[in-house]
C-alpha cells in the first residue's frame, strides 16, 4: 500500500480504507503446549530458543 501524503500527525496517518485480517497463525513454546489451549496452536516448538542464543533471534526466526 502507498501512502500518498495522509499524515495527520508526526507518526500517524489516515488509511485509505478499513482495515481487515488476511490470515494469522498462532505459535507456541513447551510450556504453552503443555496448558489447556496447547491443541489450538498452528505450530508447536519443542525448544523455545529455536536452538539460537537469544529469544530475539528466535523470535525473528518464527517470523520468517
Amino acid at each position: 500500500m502507498q501512502m500518498t501524503n495522509n499524515r495527520r500527525g508526526a507518526r500517524s496517518c489516515v488509511l485509505p480504507g478499513r482495515p481487515r485480517v488476511m490470515g494469522f497463525a498462532s505459535m507456541a513454546g513447551p510450556k504453552e503446549k503443555s496448558g489447556p489451549l496447547g491443541h489450538t496452536f498452528d505450530e508447536v516448538f519443542d525448544d523455545d530458543m529455536l536452538g539460537k542464543k537469544s529469544w530475539e533471534r528466535a523470535e525473528a526466526h518464527m517470523l520468517e
